[in-house]
């Protein structure tokens, strides 16, 4: 939750937080939050690195009976980190050192894929992945820019 929050946040701490997070277990979310941020295509500039196909898989702990009805999915991968499952491990080294971080921490100001977040009106949709969307549907509610949706924020004075 808390790498979710530093990725809404979208600011230079919070990319500074992500790319610390890049050496630790939630590297691979780490690395999406990254680009949700600042709009880097982490598959086009080859920052992921490339799976091991002899890796052994994660084996899960024994379920016990008070944990039947806990995981929603028999992936392994998906009960040990459901966050990241899915996504390659990146590479840190790479992805840490890329320039687009360093000019945007430096643009001081919220971003969602590279532009900022302030201007919720300016964002082409079909680009955005669905994290992407819900942030930029949250953004145009709060500016008013949602239509109906907007009023549904504003208190009701009747």
């Amino acid at each position: 939750m808390a790498l979710w929050l530093q990725i809404f946040r979208g600011d230079a701490a919070a990319i500074d937080c992500l790319r610390a997070a890049l050496g630790g277990e939630l590297a691979r979310l780490a690395a999406y939050g990254l680009q949700h941020v600042t709009g880097v295509d982490i598959e086009a500039e080859r920052l992921w690195l490339a799976p091991d196909p002899n890796a052994p898989v994660p084996t899960p702990e024994p379920r016990t009976e008070s944990d039947v009805g806990d995981a929603d999915s028999d992936d392994p991968e998906e009960r040990i980190h459901p966050e990241d499952a899915g996504l390659l491990p990146p590479d840190a080294a790479a992805l840490a050192a890329w320039p687009a971080l360093r000019s945007a921490a430096a643009a001081g100001i919220p971003l969602l894929a590279g532009r900022p977040l302030r201007e919720p009106g300016t964002f082409d949709a079909d680009a955005l992945s669905f994290p992407q969307l819900w942030q930029l549907a949250f953004a145009r509610t709060l500016a008013g820019d949602a239509g109906a949706l907007a009023r549904v924020a504003l208190p009701v004075l009747y």
